[in-house]
């Protein structure tokens, strides 16, 4: 249904959907007829990012990321101010310096003087040859920046016209610029592109050696350290006597750990010496063994001897740390002290009777062994507390040997990673990325004219425009145009619907006798029977009708003059009472003879209210400021209104609007049924609210609405008027 209203709409304001369209492309023509015809030059630039033999040369393979960057960094150069700057210069020396300039001059241009032509391309070539931009401060060079304005010469305008984008994803970057000249396309991209290869490989360049001499600088700082911290090292040993603090330690704690097994052991052996000659001294009585250490004392002389000398080169050879020469004198001197036990066995010296020679012997050599463990338990001692005292002594030159080794070590990676980076940046300075333009911009050629594209869109977008104009004004809209609006807005019942008529003046009598109306009379003769009908089925033994509307000018005058005519038809008696005081059209219209005040103020009129000869009788008013009850009370105007329902079939009020407080009210109070008129087009507001609430509270009353000039397709265009009626 929204489809088909905004349809309607677009058919009502068809003209002006035809006619801005049309207004627009003939604008548009004239406006682009006289445009000049553009040209369009292409130059190329390859720069060399992802060419392979460089990343074979220096070794590395550039990122993608990286590759995009560089890409990026070298397509904002050529839209640098600096660089259009150079553009702009050239491009004004071209044309102050030539008969045949790109572009007429004009304005400023025409205006130079021969000196102040010349002044100009001094300063411009200054500016070009320092790469200067021009000081808006300055009064000539501010003139000289509104010459290239006035010419289109300035970055802004350049900028405008140029297109810049790399190739896909390949080592190419294209330049297109557009311009009214064919010569003035080519000269531009040229320009462009030798001024972006000189500033950006100028830029690098510069770049690259700054980094290669901090580098350079950062270098030597890093070596120097390192050599100081190397030098102190040594120094610090050498001072201390150190050469290898770690394996120093090392030998120390492995001697320390032989001597402790080798005194471990010597203890063990005390053990086991001590309780073998314990058990050897249990089997001798003690006759035996004084008569045995009476025959062996000397030998035992010459055995101590021995002994003393044993022990003393047994201290000497743990204390050398058991070194070879010792060893030999103890083997020699343990040989001797075995010659020397065997002797005193063979010298037989004990008692005869007694046959233990086997145990003197292994007391004799237990008891050297037993000597030899207990003097090399306490060697070994002496030898442990020197070692140990050693190992300590080295700990605080560890300490400081470790900080300082630490801090040479990260002074060697840091050189070391330096180096490297020092290195690549000499490599990348070798092999710096170069731009080279591998294609010339030729003189542009002519692009497709854009002019009849323009005037299309012209009218597209005003079509657009106009269609999207009238969408808000209907969306916004919250007129009511069809009856189903009207129910949905009044939640009550509409019986029909009459249709605007294109005359505005009307008579009646001919409307409903003549059959040779127009399409649209026919039509609303039809849509009016239709009312009546309605109103016949609702009616059924009532009678008075009060006809009435929300405000004034909604057309219910009309509309109860028509459907008084349309009951006469079927030949009922039909009385019209015009009770609307304020606004008495219908009495203005008719000229009657009967008028409503002497019909309720009088005794007796009802014979001469009733015209035997016609079916419609008119009662009009005299029009006063008064209301209903004003002229007489209750009771009578109900006996009055009763006495009318014995001589018409019919009884039709057309009362005041609604929004004139009790006015129409008292009207409806003696009515049977109530038709409010709502006129099309127009909307109901939150004031309306009470009229409404009040229609919904008649009890039964209310037949229904009817909507007043409706436009549709069988009744033309929408116009606002108040038809004028008349009877004849």
């Amino acid at each position: 249904m929204a489809i088909e209203n905004f349809l309607k709409v677009l058919l009502r304001h068809k003209i002006a959907l035809v006619v801005v369209p049309i207004i627009a492309v003939v604008i548009t023509h004239f406006l682009v007829r006289n445009s000049p015809d553009a040209y369009t030059s292409r130059a190329r630039i390859a720069t060399g990012i992802i060419d392979g033999s460089t990343a074979l040369m220096n070794g590395k393979n550039v990122p993608e990321v990286q590759v995009n960057q560089e890409f990026g960094n070298i397509i904002q150069t050529m839209s640098l101010k600096k660089v259009l700057n150079q553009v702009s210069y050239k491009l004004a020396l071209h044309d102050l310096s030539t008969d045949i300039p790109f572009r007429t001059l004009r304005g400023f241009w025409s205006a130079l003087s021969v000196r102040e032509k010349k002044l100009a391309i001094e300063i411009l070539t200054k500016k070009y040859n320092s790469r200067e931009g021009l000081s808006l401060d300055n009064p000539q060079e501010y003139k000289l920046y509104q010459l290239l304005s006035s010419a289109r010469y300035d970055n802004e305008s350049l900028l405008a016209d140029l297109t810049i984008l790399r190739v896909n994803n390949s080592d190419f970057i294209d330049l297109n610029y557009e311009a009214e000249e064919q010569r003035l396309s080519a000269f531009v991209l040229n320009t462009l592109c030798k001024e972006t290869i000189a500033y950006y490989t100028a830029t690098v360049s510069d770049n690259n050696r700054k980094s290669v001499e901090f580098l350079d600088s950062l270098l030597q700082h890093k070596q120097a350290l390192l050599q100081q911290k190397t030098a102190y090292l040594r120094d610090y040993k050498v001072r201390n006597g150190i050469l290898d603090v770690n394996n120093q330690a090392s030998t120390l704690i492995a001697q320390i750990a032989d001597f402790e097994t080798k005194k471990q052991d010597a203890e063990k052996n005390i053990s086991s010496y001590r309780g073998a000659l314990k058990n050897i001294d249990n089997r001798f009585n003690p006759n035996d063994r004084k008569f045995f250490e009476s025959s062996v004392a000397n030998l035992n002389q010459d055995i101590l001897v021995t002994k003393s000398r044993l022990t003393t080169v047994n201290n000497e050879f743990i204390k050398s740390g058991f070194d070879s020469k010792y060893k030999a004198k103890v083997d020699s001197l343990q040989s001797v002290l075995s010659y020397q036990i065997n002797k005193v066995n063979d010298n037989y010296s004990y008692n005869p009777a007694s046959s233990k020679q086997d145990l003197v012997s292994q007391k004799l050599n237990l008891e050297v062994s037993l000597e030899l463990a207990k003097n090399s338990t306490s060697s070994l001692g002496s030898e442990l507390k020197r070692l140990n005292s050693r190992l300590y002594s080295l700990v605080p030159y560890q300490a400081t040997i470790k900080r300082t080794q630490d801090e040479i070590d990260l002074a060697t990676t840091e050189y070391t990673e330096l180096s490297k980076k020092y290195e690549q940046a000499r490599m990348d300075a070798s092999f710096t990325v170069r731009l080279k333009q591998v294609e010339e911009a030729l003189p542009g050629t002519p692009k497709p004219s854009k002019k009849m594209l323009l005037v299309i869109l012209a009218g597209i977008i005003s079509f657009i425009f106009c269609l999207t104009v009238l969408f808000v004004l209907y969306f916004l809209d919250n007129s009511i145009n069809d009856s189903y609006e009207l129910a949905n807005r009044t939640k009550q019942p509409v019986l029909g619907f009459l249709n605007q008529l294109k005359n505005n003046k009307i008579n009646l009598k001919d409307l409903w006798k003549n059959a040779n109306e127009t399409s649209d009379l026919q039509y609303f003769k039809s849509l009016l029977s239709s009312l009546r009908f309605e109103l016949d089925s609702n009616l059924g033994n009532k009678k008075v009708i009060a006809i009435t509307s929300l405000q004034a000018d909604e057309g219910k005058t009309f509309f109860a003059l028509n459907l008084a005519y349309a009951y006469t038809i079927i030949n009922k008696k039909v009385l019209l009472i015009d009770g609307n005081f304020d606004q008495p059209e219908i009495t203005e219209t008719v000229k009657p003879t009967f008028y409503i005040e002497d019909y309720l103020l009088s005794d007796d009129v009802s014979t001469c209210v009733f015209d035997s000869e016609n079916n419609l009788t008119i009662m009009g008013n005299k029009g006063s400021d008064l209301s209903l009850l004003e002229l007489t009370n209750q009771k009578t105007v109900a006996d009055k209104i009763n006495t009318l329902n014995s001589l018409f079939d019919v009884i039709l009020i057309e009362t005041p609007s609604l929004n004139k407080l009790n006015k129409a009210k008292e009207w409806i109070m003696f009515a049977d049924k109530v038709v409010p008129v709502f006129e099309a087009t127009r909307t109901i507001s939150h004031s309306n609210n009470g009229e409404i609430d009040y229609l919904t509270s008649l009890n039964g009353k209310l037949t229904g609405w009817v909507l007043n000039k409706v436009v549709n397709s069988k009744s033309g265009t929408v116009k606002r008027k108040k038809v004028k009626t008349a009877i004849v």
